[in-house]
């Protein structure tokens, strides 16, 4: 976050005190407001585990200069925010005797956030003729894939501080396609992962009067769609550089399901967490190993509106009356079991899609059911009765260690 950003927050800081064994923060609670402390002792309690035992309650004292709820300051990165709803608290905060502080208000920081906001959070900034450099000026040799009428991914080379040339992916927007604080928040969201499974992002270009653009590694051997629906996809992305293979196997599908499903249960983990929103087999990367990469990650609301139709199919049926949660993620996945499982496009009835032939031999036929029936609870119309994405990452790993004693 830079300077300016930091100067105008702290305009907002009110002076506040509190009495001894006042509850500050809630666990679990709306998060209404951070603590820069200024006198006194503040205890922070945590829960060592998921156990409701007292005895893994732990209490960590925090002073004068530290802070408490400072997750409020990474609530404009999720999808709550955008929504209108406050983070829920994942910590207790009570003052230990008498308290003086600084507040911020989650009222007041709303009032702070703009583009730049997000801007600060992003990991690198490049300048537009790094980009123009890179690609080529845009070339159209240089195009990977165009996403509908309002991005198109060209293949660059970047030097970066790691390496001296690095191939890179460069999304640039259409002009005007996409309001830039929309661009900015996914580039901050992106700047928070850190996941083998996850697409890296290395950086972006917000410049005025310039189209905006987002850095990510290059991933070479095209989309998991691409790769299920081999013949009809060959040719469908222009200038793809991926060749489909032939029938991908079980094992294979599956450590792409598994590695698919550990990337999501990580986005969910974090804080606040990260709903993907858009999942589907064509933002699931393959590299040259085959390793699953997620891509598509931080964007906003108003992608919804603009491929709900192309990409409806993934999308959780009460998205739009209920919003998103990190259970309509896991209603995506479901769909994209079933697309690894049938080869089929998610088209119609998904329970006569499971109910269509499995690619599977004699010997594995058993796992495919199961992966069927953890697809058709992730499918679950209840969203309280699908199981989470870490659940869904543990009985897919658990089914792939089975698979491999056979």
């Amino acid at each position: 976050m830079d300077e300016r950003m930091l100067r105008r927050i702290c305009q907002c800081l009110e002076p506040r005190e509190f009495d001894d064994y006042s509850i500050i923060i809630e666990k679990g609670k709306p998060l209404e407001m951070m603590l820069f402390i200024v006198e006194g002792n503040v205890s922070i309690e945590k829960r060592n585990g998921s156990s409701p035992s007292s005895n893994n309650l732990q209490q960590l004292p925090r002073g004068a200069g530290e802070l408490c709820g400072e997750e409020l300051l990474r609530w404009p990165l999720s999808t709550s925010y955008h929504l209108g709803a406050l983070l829920l608290a994942t910590e207790s905060a009570k003052a230990i005797g008498h308290v003086q502080a600084l507040v911020l208000k989650a009222i007041d920081l709303r009032g702070v956030v703009d583009t730049d906001y997000f801007v600060g959070m992003m990991c690198r900034t490049f300048s537009a003729k790094e980009l123009e450099k890179a690609t080529d000026n845009y070339h159209p040799s240089r195009i990977i894939h165009k996403e509908l009428n309002f991005a198109t991914f060209y293949k660059g080379v970047l030097p970066m501080p790691d390496d001296d040339k690095t191939v890179v992916a460069v999304k640039k927007y259409a002009k005007d396609s996409l309001p830039t604080w929309d661009v900015a928040v996914e580039a901050a969201v992106a700047s928070q992962t850190n996941h083998i499974n996850v697409v890296r992002f290395l950086g972006g270009c917000v410049e005025e009067e310039k189209e905006p653009a987002l850095v990510f590694e290059y991933i070479p051997n095209g989309t998991l769609f691409e790769h299920i629906h081999k013949e009809e996809a060959a040719g469908s992305f222009e200038g793809s550089s991926s060749s489909p293979t032939a029938l991908l196997s079980l094992e294979l599908r599956l450590k792409i399901a598994s590695e698919t499903a550990g990337a999501l249960a990580y986005l969910h983990s974090l804080t606040p967490p990260i709903t993907h929103l858009f999942l589907s087999t064509k933002h699931i990367l393959l590299d040259e190993h085959y390793t699953a990469k997620l891509s598509a990650i931080g964007r906003s609301i108003t992608h919804y509106y603009l491929i709900k139709i192309p990409e409806q199919g993934y999308f959780d049926p009460y998205f739009e009356r209920d919003g998103p949660v990190e259970k309509s993620d896991v209603y995506s996945f479901g769909v994209v079991l079933a697309e690894l499982l049938t080869s089929q496009k998610p088209e119609g009835c998904l329970d006569q899609i499971l109910r269509a032939q499995i690619t599977v031999n004699e010997a594995t036929s058993e796992t495919a059911k199961e992966v069927a029936d953890l697809a058709e609870r992730c499918l679950s119309f209840t969203r309280k009765e699908r199981p989470s994405m870490e659940r869904v990452a543990w009985e897919l790993e658990r089914l792939r260690e089975i698979m491999a004693k056979y």
